[in-house]
């Protein structure tokens, strides 16, 4: 039986874009947005938080879409991983089980998320609900079942004190965090803010329009390993065995290694999304209202 799975978009991106930097780079990723017609119920107080646009009344679309229509699209773009954008996706894992390698998205709302059935947990932060023991915990039980890490923590302005406490949260574990900043307020509080994540903490990464830092450098000798353009990613020099060029430290890629986002890929997609209407892949509207977000 081809059982349907509820959507609300179908899109394809560079892993890059998750944004995934160690998983699979130079690769491509399924992107669903996954946001039933039951909802969680979750205050946002941010207005770029991920939650606040997609629990609003109405905010998408809803389609019912044959799971085969969506496997039809991952093996014709030989994506590398499947992602459940939205909030607290990993609860909806079983629906999309058997598509290849699975990626689910947590706020931490309500509690730590199950890991069955995933390969990559990405961990969406706000600084108002960063619980660094939480974060902690998470990854640290992810990471001893194989599943795959990276956090981002959304800021306004690059203000220290939260991203410090994400990063000694994350201290020691092979799992990179991405801090993306809103206001930049210039280069230099960006340059002081990466300098101190990265005296903490191996890989961070800053988001931040034209000051951003997404280059990997060797945390022992200090090579550049992997450089990127916005989310594609321009060169990758690890061994095959993953191991830094020059010292030879082993250093936390999920293979493939490619080296490069292919040429094609990146200048068509760059850092966005192609997205697909869910009704050229035989998707119906889904009756459920929209009005009502509780659980």
């Amino acid at each position: 039986m081809n059982a349907e799975v509820e959507v609300n978009a179908v899109g394809i991106s560079t892993v890059e874009a998750v944004p995934l930097f160690h998983y699979k780079p130079g690769g491509l990723a399924a992107r669903l947005i996954v946001y039933p017609s039951k909802w969680l119920k979750a205050p946002c107080s941010a207005p770029f938080e991920p939650c606040e646009w997609l629990t609003a009344p109405r905010s998408f679309t809803g389609f019912l879409v044959k799971v085969d229509a969506i496997r039809q699209v991952v093996s014709r773009w030989k994506t590398d991983v499947v992602v459940l954008d939205g909030v607290e996706t990993w609860r909806f894992t079983s629906s999309f089980k058997g598509l290849g390698p699975l990626a689910a998205r947590t706020q931490l709302l309500i509690g730590e998320p199950l890991l069955e059935g995933l390969d990559v947990i990405i961990i969406d932060l706000a600084p108002e609900r960063l619980n660094a023991e939480m974060l902690r915990a998470v990854a640290e039980r992810a990471l001893l079942n194989g599943v795959w890490v990276e956090a981002n923590l959304y800021l306004e302005e690059p203000s220290q004190r939260e991203a410090m406490e994400a990063a000694r949260a994350l201290r020691g574990l092979q799992a990179p965090l991405h801090v993306h900043i809103l206001d930049h307020k210039g280069g230099a509080p960006v340059r002081r803010l990466y300098l101190a994540l990265t005296g903490v903490h191996w890989p961070v990464y800053i988001h931040a329009d034209v000051y951003s830092e997404i280059d990997t450098k060797c945390p022992r000798c200090g090579t550049y390993v992997a450089t990127r353009h916005k989310y594609t990613l321009t060169s990758l020099a690890l061994t095959g065995e993953g191991r830094c060029p020059s010292c030879h430290a082993r250093l936390p890629f999920k293979p493939p290694l490619r080296r490069k986002t292919d040429v094609i890929v990146a200048r068509t997609m760059g850092s966005t999304i192609i997205y697909i209407d869910p009704r050229v892949l035989g998707g119906r509207l889904a009756t459920s209202s929209r009005q009502d977000n509780s659980l």
